[in-house]
């Protein structure tokens, strides 16, 4: 995981690409589905899931010096690939709240409620709680639309 500026993160996936023309390591983006609201509807968009961050995929160190690569540990991997899959995505999650529990329906969340420190209804977003010491205090955002609460 290397940090770059904020709002900057596709041209510096962009910027690694062209610079490592072997091909050495895979550098991309985790991104997630975000419903956001403007002329009258909602409108479906990607956002970047870690603001200030991309990823390097590669069985070598290949990172310059000059650059500082936060590992990955496994644990972290493996939710990482669950959450967002092959393609690096994270869909929108829909469910409900029953009695002040929340149960995901669909999507990725779904058998990770517990992860889920706080939801934004009016924004359709949850915090979520990373499984390693990277993201425990800050947790981060991804898209989540609860269609019923009773």
């Amino acid at each position: 995981m290397l940090h770059c500026v904020k709002g900057q993160e596709e041209e510096a996936v962009q910027n690694w690409k062209q610079q490592d023309s072997t091909a050495k390591a895979q550098a991309f983006l985790f991104t997630f589905e975000r419903m956001k609201r403007y002329e009258g509807s909602w409108h479906s968009l990607h956002a970047p899931l870690f603001p200030g961050m991309f990823f390097l995929e590669s069985e070598t160190d290949c990172v310059p010096r000059d650059q500082e690569a936060v590992p990955v540990d496994e644990e972290t991997e493996a939710f990482l690939r669950r959450l967002g899959g092959a393609d690096h995505y994270v869909p929108m999650s829909r469910g409900i709240i029953r009695d002040g529990v929340t149960i995901v329906t669909e999507g990725p969340l779904v058998g990770n409620e517990a992860r889920i420190r706080k939801i934004d209804r009016h924004r359709r977003l949850a915090k979520i709680e990373g499984p390693s010491e990277l993201w425990q205090n800050e947790g981060f955002w991804t898209g989540l639309e609860i269609t019923s609460k009773s």
